[in-house]
């Protein structure tokens, strides 16, 4: 028989069941080099290459399943996966992996200039400034400290209004006028701190793309400095580090939404005083309408079983 009339023939079917367990001795390598894979391939939207980034840089189990080619690694050999399903998971007991932020916010050069030189020319790579991987390490500290005080009373509260602040952990930091909101908005909060320490832990300083973000970003700053006084020398001291002031000067454009937790009547449009400042829609509805400034969020995101939040059905 010849090649061709073996090929021709129905290829023999083999189901291959395949267990293992990997240990990741260089979480940073690995979620790198997945990273970089990622960029190589082709996505039919820039917001899915965007979601499949933030996974293999933030989680090594994702990355592993990312770089693990079912599909692809026989064909060479004459056989191919008509269909495989790959899914990476920690192990109970494995370490959380921790961002490398030194190799992720690395120095400009100008900070290499003595503070007695002369030369104090703007620098237009970093404007004078920038986020150290000290300050990113805080931050992204604070977010975990975050989450975990959200999710607590999430689970512990769930559609129940804030009505006795001091039973709460997080949510009651907020403006009153979230106070009442159910269990799904406040999900959605807590996924909104998720994305902004998504942002850091690849590499990217932490914009806010709506209200909701702009929240979870004071509050995170708030923490930080408790952060910095355990956990504020990771790395090497660097010219702007802690600097929390710039910080939110830089990384908002306005601090509109502060401005509601003493008055919470100028989040409704329909304001004079709202109307005069040009605040614009503030209330709890409007918080996760994506800013024009800059790119919405990838909306199936959080659609995976491995980010569905206790408390929601």
């Amino acid at each position: 028989m010849s090649d061709s009339q073996q090929r021709s023939a129905s290829p023999l079917k083999i189901q291959l069941d395949v267990s293992m367990t990997v240990s990741v001795e260089e979480p940073s390598k690995l979620m790198a080099a997945a990273l970089a894979s990622v960029e190589e391939a082709d996505f039919t939207s820039s917001a899915e290459k965007e979601m499949f980034r933030q996974l293999v840089a933030s989680d090594p189990a994702e990355a592993l399943q990312w770089l693990v080619d079912g599909d692809g690694c026989f064909f060479e050999h004459g056989a191919y996966a008509e269909e495989s399903t790959i899914r990476a998971r920690k192990l109970p007991g494995s370490p959380l992996p921790h961002p490398d932020f030194s190799a992720l916010f690395t120095a400009c050069p100008c900070e290499a200039r003595s503070e007695d030189d002369d030369d104090h020319e703007y620098c237009e790579l970093c404007g004078g400034w920038s986020l150290t991987a000290n300050t990113a390490n805080c931050l992204h500290g604070a977010f975990d400290i975050l989450i975990d005080q959200l999710i607590d009373d999430l689970k512990e509260h769930g559609d129940k209004p804030v009505l006795d602040p001091f039973q709460w952990m997080a949510f009651h930091l907020l403006p009153n006028t979230t106070w009442a909101m159910d269990k799904v908005w406040r999900a959605r909060f807590i996924h909104s701190c998720i994305d902004l320490q998504g942002d850091l832990a690849s590499g990217r300083e932490p914009y806010p793309r709506c209200t909701a973000e702009e929240m979870a970003l004071h509050l995170a700053i708030d923490y930080a400095p408790v952060v910095e006084e355990f956990d504020g020398d990771a790395y090497e001291s660097r010219r702007d580090d802690f600097d929390w002031d710039t910080c939110l000067e830089d990384f908002f454009e306005d601090h509109d939404i502060l401005i509601t937790k003493e008055r919470p009547w100028l989040a409704r449009p329909e304001d004079r005083t709202n109307i005069w400042m040009r605040i614009g829609d503030l209330r709890p509805e409007n918080w996760f309408s994506w800013f024009n400034s800059g790119e919405p969020r990838d909306a199936k995101r959080f659609t995976e079983d491995a980010y569905r939040l206790p408390g929601l059905a």
